[in-house]
C-alpha cells in the first residue's frame, strides 16, 4: 500500500494527508451504534448549567446541595438512567479484563451485547481498526491530566505505561469521541480548554499508552473474515 507522507505543505496539503486518519474516526464512531454514558452525563450538566459543579450521581446530599446552590429541580429519574448504564459499563469492563480475547469480546460487546462505550471503548476500536487495514504505528492511550483516551501514530518508540511527550508533527492524534484528527500539536491546542493547567506557551502534547489489543497476522485475517464492516476500502496508512 502506498503511505501517506509528512512532508513541509501548506495546511491543505497537511489536511489531506489526515484523511486516512479521519476515516479511522468515523468508522470508528459510526460502525457500531452506541450509547456513551460520559456523552449522556455532560449532556444532562449542560443542560442544568453544571459544567463548573461535576454531577457526582452516587451523592445524593451533593445533588439536593447543588440544587439549593442553583434552585433546580434535578430529574432522578434520568439519574437512575445514567447510573444504570455507568454500572453497566463498569461491569463490561471487569469482564473485558478477564477476557481470554479481549479484542474480540471489545468488538461483539459494541456490536451485539451492551452497546454502551465511552472514549476508551471507542478508542480501543479506533486502534483496532487502523492495525486490521495496514495502518503501523497505532496505538491507544490516555491523555495524561485528563481523564480521556485518544489513538495516536507515531514513529516514537512506544512503551506501555511509559508517559510519551509529543510536540510539532511527530504524532497524528485521532479522537473519537471529541471528532477530531490532527497533528499532536494543534491537538492539544484545540483541547487545552479541558485541562485546567494554564499554558503559557505552546504546549507539549503527554500521553501515557494503555494498550492491551495487540494483533498477530493470524488475529487480524480473523476479525477481517468475521467483521469485514470494519475493513476500509482503498485505504492507504499514513506516515508521520
Amino acid at each position: 500500500m502506498n503511505a501517506i507522507t509528512n512532508s513541509n505543505q501548506p495546511a491543505f496539503g497537511m489536511r489531506e494527508r489526515l484523511k486516512p486518519a479521519d476515516t479511522i474516526l468515523r468508522k470508528a464512531k459510526n460502525t457500531y451504534q452506541h450509547l456513551s454514558p460520559h456523552n449522556l452525563s455532560s449532556r444532562i450538566e449542560k443542560a442544568y448549567n453544571l459544567e463548573m459543579d461535576p454531577l457526582y450521581l452516587n451523592s445524593e446530599p451533593y445533588i439536593e446541595f447543588i440544587e439549593k446552590k442553583k434552585n433546580i429541580s434535578i430529574n432522578r429519574k434520568l439519574l437512575y438512567v445514567l447510573r444504570k448504564f455507568e454500572n453497566k459499563l463498569v461491569h463490561y469492563r471487569n469482564l473485558l479484563k478477564s477476557s481470554l480475547n479481549p479484542v474480540k469480546f471489545l468488538i461483539e460487546e459494541l456490536k451485539n451485547g451492551g452497546k454502551l462505550g465511552n472514549s476508551s471503548e471507542e478508542v480501543a476500536l479506533a486502534t483496532i481498526i487502523g492495525r486490521i487495514n495496514g495502518q503501523k504505528n497505532i496505538y491507544a492511550g490516555h491523555i495524561n491530566g485528563l481523564d480521556h483516551g485518544v489513538t495516536f501514530i507515531t514513529n516514537k518508540p512506544v512503551e506501555k505505561g511509559k508517559k510519551l511527550f509529543f510536540k510539532n508533527k511527530d504524532a497524528i492524534i485521532i479522537d473519537p469521541q471529541l471528532g477530531i484528527t490532527d497533528y499532536a500539536d494543534n491537538y492539544f491546542l484545540k483541547i487545552k480548554d479541558l485541562i485546567k493547567t494554564p499554558f503559557k506557551k505552546k504546549p507539549h502534547f503527554s500521553v501515557t499508552p494503555s494498550d492491551n489489543f495487540r494483533l498477530n497476522d493470524a488475529q487480524t485475517e480473523d476479525l477481517k473474515k468475521h467483521y469485514p464492516e470494519l475493513l476500509i476500502e482503498n485505504f492507504r496508512p499514513v506516515k508521520v
